[in-house]
Parts: structure tokens; C-alpha cells; sequence
């Protein structure tokens, strides 16, 4: 059967050119780990990097060429087949700025392999100066400042190769205009389906077909696996929450939680030995408390900017205000929030204390997300023995609908008012309960490591009870999915072209520190 699926989509002809690029990517990603490792093969590891941004563009650019030209043309001539000039300038845009990407780190790489061949010849000089330190197989220059670019260097190095062949990867898995349901942009950047029958392109149908293998396997085996969940004979809710309760405990005693022998000889919570886990506020925090503070005040912006988007589109039901006019104001406010939030926030976020505090909030709320599902659950099947009948009937008499059967909590908005509810309740109590005993502080590192661990068995629980009877693997996929197409339309292409510039004066400021070395070599080699 297998190999007559692969038979039926995959084009021979094109099987060396899918060969090399899947052994790029293979490469790429053994350089970077021995770039990372900053050992004594950094050096050649850059070299090697710096030919293969070279040569891997060719394998993949005539066909996205070919692609983004027959399906949507170019600057001066553009395709109106649905897709109107909108697709036309989205794909131009990404196109550009991988371009323009490309040029900038073939220049930032080369003074990066410049300054590399430098400090070489400084550490050469260091080691046959007898008064100097011995030295050293790696590239390390001992100073701050240059190791902190090139890290930065190293960082964005790996953002852009990855981010341009996602942005590959994903124009060439483009859907075609017989697909629907499949991306949230299939009406105006599609691919043509006859162009796709065309001989020239059989490594682009190679390259879709393998892009579509993650989502047939998730599919696969949960298809199996809700055929195995039918099986069983009793009613979805007692189904999930039976699953919930066994992963939960399988989970918390069997990866990170472990009980000494005699645990009543012990306070509560040296009871439990917390393994393969760490605290949210490690002993590297206060070395980087700067990254944190601004990785946090992200969080806050985007999350009161949400708070802002959902207000906006509310008021926007009950008014007759232009819907142009409510995102052009939503969009002026989010600017806003951010400029006026990241220049405060020394005033907002002081000290670590304050910043461990906001973390905590943000896990707070995760724990909340995270428990409500779970305590409706529980008030659902108590609700389904009758228990809560009375409440659920005058709930509904309330807004003018009395029913007479009221076993559920899906009656009008009362399961969005519990929802809302419980979720707040959740939500401040552990962060009042957990800022009252003082879990952020060093001292109780244990409390914060072992939240993280109720936080990871809970999330894992909650997916394990809920696929039992809903395909929640394919729902996450396709958010992931979706998610990712968002930025790689909108924000990729230009953030590449503001990360290229950023590595390209970061390769030049330490190109221009070091290459006075170069210099004295080569006049103590004129000289002599």
C-alpha cells in the first residue's frame, strides 16, 4: 500500500534535487550545533556555513522563481485570476525580502570569516609571545563585547536560514484553488492546479507531497486512536475525565515527582523529590533579569492589547462605527501600549522582584486556562445526577427561557458566565496564595519548581482527556499551522531584511575591531 502511495505522488526525476535539499538542511543543522559548541571547530564550522548560504539557494531558487512568476506574476506584470493585485504584492514582498536577506548575510558573513581569521592570527601572535597567556583552540577573544555580538550574530544567523526556508517550504505548499479549509489566505495566494501538472515541476510537487506527511501521520494515529476511545462504553464526559485523572498521576509519579521511603519523617514539602524539572526562576534569572524584563513586558503588551482587540470588537456589534475605522484605532492603541509600555518599563518592572512576580501572574493565568475545563467537568457530572437542577432552572427563568430539563450546563450563557468565573477565581487565588507564601523568592524555588510540574501534568492530562473524544491533535496542528502562516506572510519578509541589518553592523563592528591584526601580520611579512 505504501508503495503505491509514494508511487502515485512522488516524481522520480526529482528525487536528486529533494536528496540535496533535505541534505542541506541536515548540514545546516550539524554546523549550527558546532557552532554552538564554540569549539576548536568554530572556525571551519563558519566556512562551511558561508558555502553553503552560497550553494543551497540554487537548488530551491529557480523553482521558487518559476512558481511565484506563473501564479503571480511580477512587479509589471501581474496575474488577475482571483487573487488580484493583493497576492501579487504579499508574494513580492516576501520574495524581496529574501532577496535583499540573502545579499546582506553573503556580506555578513564574509567580515564574520575576516574577523574569525583575525583573532586566529591575534591568538597565534598571544602564543608565540612568551609573555602572554597561552593560546586558546577556540576563537574566544576574552572580551565582552565581541562575544556578546557574536552570539548575537550566531542567533540571527540561525533565525533568517530558518525563517527563508520556512517562507520556502511554505510557498511551495501553497493550496491550489480545488482546496478549501485549508489556510485562512487560500483566496487570494494559491497555486494553480494545472500549473502544477507541468513536467518542470515535479521537485515542487516532491517538496508539497513531503510538507503534507506531518499532518497525515497526526491524522493516522488519531483516527486510530479515537477508534480505540469508541470502544469503550460510556459517556464522553466520564470518559475524559478517567483519562484526565490517569495521565495526571501516571504523569506527576512517574517523570518528576518521586516519595522517599518514609515521607512522615519529612515536612510537606521535602515529602517530594522533584526530578527532570526546573524552577521558572533559575540561578541564571538575575544574570540575564534585562532579557526577562523584556521577554515579560512583551507578554503584558500583547495581552492587554487582546484585552483592547475583544473591547473593540464588542463595541463595534453595538455601534454602527466603520469596521476600517475600529481596526485603524485598535491598531493606533496597540502601537501605543507597546511604545509607552517598553519605555516604562524600568518604571514598571524595577527590580527582579517585580519581573519574577509578573511571570508568576502570566503562570497564573496559564494555571487557570488550564484547571477551568476540568472543574466544569467535574460540576457537569454532578449536574447530570440533579444536583444543580433547581440553580440551572431559575437561571433560565432568569433570562426569560425556562426549561424544564435542566441536566447541563449548556443552558443560555451559563457556561461562559462559569467559564469566566472559575477561570478568575483560579487565576488570583494561586497568584494570591502563591505571593502570600512567598514561592517567587529564592528560598522557596521548590514551591515555583513543582507549580511547574502540576502546570506540565495538567496541560498533558487535559490534551490526553480531551482527544478521548475530540480530534484535538489535528485542532493543534492547524492553530500551530495557521499561526505560523500569519507571520511568515505578514511579518517574516521584513523582519529578515531588520534582522540582516542588525548582524550585518554587528559582522562590521567586529570586523573593524580586529583586523588591525591582520594588518601587522601582513607588514611584519613585507617588512621582513
Amino acid at each position: 500500500m505504501l508503495p503505491t502511495f509514494v508511487a502515485n505522488n512522488w516524481h522520480i526525476e526529482s528525487t536528486k534535487q529533494v536528496i540535496l535539499y533535505i541534505v542541506s538542511i541536515i548540514l545546516y543543522i550539524i554546523s549550527f550545533i558546532h557552532l554552538y559548541k564554540k569549539g576548536s571547530s568554530e572556525y571551519v564550522a563558519y566556512i562551511f556555513v558561508f558555502i553553503l548560504n552560497i550553494l543551497t539557494p540554487f537548488i530551491w531558487l529557480s523553482s521558487y522563481r518559476d512558481i511565484i512568476f506563473n501564479n503571480f506574476g511580477n512587479f509589471s506584470h501581474m496575474y488577475d485570476n482571483g487573487k488580484g493585485n493583493l497576492g501579487n504584492i504579499l508574494m513580492q514582498y516576501r520574495s524581496w525580502g529574501i532577496y535583499i536577506t540573502l545579499f546582506l548575510l553573503f556580506l555578513s558573513m564574509l567580515f564574520v570569516l575576516m574577523k574569525n581569521e583575525d583573532v586566529r592570527r591575534m591568538l597565534k601572535m598571544n602564543k608565540d609571545d612568551e609573555n602572554m597567556r597561552e593560546g586558546k583552540v577556540n576563537l574566544d577573544t576574552l572580551n565582552k563585547t565581541t562575544e556578546q555580538n557574536d552570539k548575537s550574530i550566531l542567533a540571527i544567523l540561525v533565525t533568517i536560514i530558518v525563517t527563508i526556508w520556512s517562507l520556502v517550504g511554505h510557498t511551495f505548499s501553497l493550496p491550489t484553488e480545488n482546496d478549501y479549509g485549508v489556510s485562512f489566505f487560500e483566496n487570494i495566494l494559491y497555486i494553480q492546479e494545472s500549473y502544477l501538472q507541468k513536467d518542470n515541476t515535479g521537485f515542487i510537487r516532491n517538496i508539497r507531497w513531503l510538507l503534507t506527511l506531518p499532518k497525515l501521520f497526526i491524522q493516522t494515529i488519531e483516527t486510530k486512536w479515537m477508534y480505540q476511545m469508541d470502544r469503550i462504553r460510556t459517556t464522553p464526559l466520564v470518559k475524559s475525565f478517567s483519562f484526565y485523572c490517569i495521565t495526571f498521576i501516571v504523569m506527576f509519579f512517574g517523570p518528576f515527582v518521586r516519595i522517599p521511603i518514609r515521607p512522615h519523617r519529612y515536612k510537606i514539602m521535602d515529602r517530594f523529590n522533584i526530578i527532570n524539572m526546573e524552577s521558572p526562576f533559575p540561578q541564571k534569572f538575575e544574570r540575564n533579569i534585562h532579557s526577562f524584563r523584556d521577554f515579560s513586558m512583551f507578554i503584558l503588551c500583547c495581552l492587554i492589547s487582546a484585552i483592547l482587540a475583544i473591547i473593540m470588537y464588542v463595541f463595534g456589534k453595538f455601534t454602527n462605527i466603520p469596521k476600517g475605522i475600529l481596526q485603524f484605532l485598535t491598531t493606533a492603541f496597540v502601537v501605543i501600549i507597546f511604545a509607552s509600555m517598553f519605555s516604562k518599563k524600568f518604571e514598571i518592572l524595577p527590580d527582579s522582584a517585580s519581573v519574577k512576580s509578573l511571570i508568576f501572574f502570566f503562570l497564573s493565568i496559564v494555571f487557570g486556562l488550564l484547571g477551568t475545563p476540568v472543574i466544569l467537568g467535574i460540576l457537569q457530572i454532578f449536574t447530570e445526577t440533579g444536583i444543580f437542577e433547581l440553580p440551572i432552572k431559575a437561571f433560565s427563568e432568569m433570562l426569560g427561557k425556562p426549561i424544564s430539563y435542566a441536566r447541563t450546563l449548556n443552558v443560555g450563557s451559563l457556561l461562559n458566565v462559569l467559564f469566566i468565573l472559575i477561570f478568575l477565581f483560579l487565576t488570583f487565588f494561586i497568584f494570591g496564595f502563591g505571593t502570600k507564601n512567598n514561592w517567587v523568592s529564592n528560598d522557596n524555588g521548590k514551591a515555583m519548581t513543582m507549580f511547574n510540574v502540576i502546570l506540565v501534568c495538567m496541560a498533558l492530562s487535559l490534551y490526553v482527556g480531551v482527544s478521548t473524544s475530540y480530534p484535538i491533535s489535528t485542532l493543534l496542528y492547524s492553530m500551530i499551522k495557521n499561526s505560523m502562516e500569519v507571520v511568515l506572510i505578514f511579518i517574516a519578509p521584513l523582519a529578515l531584511i531588520i534582522l540582516a541589518i542588525v548582524q550585518f553592523i554587528f559582522a562590521f563592528k567586529n570586523h573593524e575591531k580586529y583586523k588591525r591584526f591582520g594588518d601587522i601580520e601582513k607588514n611584519s611579512k613585507s617588512f621582513t
